[in-house]
């Protein structure tokens, strides 16, 4: 056990449970935005959470702690995240919903580095002091609690508004199709406009 409290082991463990944890997020969120079918991509997510692991308890002083380092991990994971466009972390064509798809992968990169920096502050590479796991370890289940909180109470909240501002009909035509056209204009509220004369 005392092997895993080491900082180059125990940094790309907390890696790939985040980047795991924010690809589900990513997919669930896009497949809602697009109505595609979208899956996350485990393997791409577990490379990427490993190697910004690594890069965060191997950064030299507290670099990553500011906002100039958090914001060079994001840009780096982004990168590396393209980079493995074989195995993406989400499970459709970058030519379905492209546009969709690539602020994605912003908020993904944005959603990976800057929790990850804070569930790692203050860990070394070679930090086997069991505080510190113990401690970064709460973190992770912090934050995972906060999006699994979030997740439960948001989405249920968004399925309702987004199914109440599409006619029946797009709803049977694709029901896992939460996106709105906004080319139909006030004629997106006609249901509320029924229901109240």
């Amino acid at each position: 056990m005392s092997r895993l409290r080491v900082g180059y082991v125990a940094a790309p463990v907390l890696g790939v449970l985040w980047t795991m944890t924010m690809a589900v997020c990513a997919a669930v969120g896009l497949a809602f935005a697009s109505g595609a079918a979208a899956t996350p991509g485990f393997l791409p997510a577990a490379i990427v959470g490993a190697a910004a692991g690594l890069t965060v308890v191997f950064a030299p002083g507290n670099w990553f702690e500011g906002n100039l380092g958090k914001a060079v991990l994001a840009l780096a994971s982004a990168i590396l995240t393209s980079v493995l466009r074989f195995g993406q972390p989400f499970g459709m064509p970058l030519e379905e919903a492209s546009a969709t798809q690539v602020a994605a992968l912003a908020i993904y990169a944005a959603a990976v580095a800057w929790p990850l920096c804070g569930i790692l502050k203050g860990y070394a590479w070679n930090e086997r002091d069991r505080h510190m796991f113990e401690h970064a370890v709460i973190r992770f289940l912090t934050c995972f609690g906060y999006v699994v909180f979030t997740a439960l109470v948001a989405i249920p909240f968004y399925v309702m508004v987004m199914t109440s501002l599409k006619s029946q009909q797009a709803l049977l035509a694709n029901p896992l199709d939460f996106g709105l056209d906004f080319e139909k204009g006030w004629d997106l509220f006609r249901s509320y406009e029924e229901l109240f004369r």
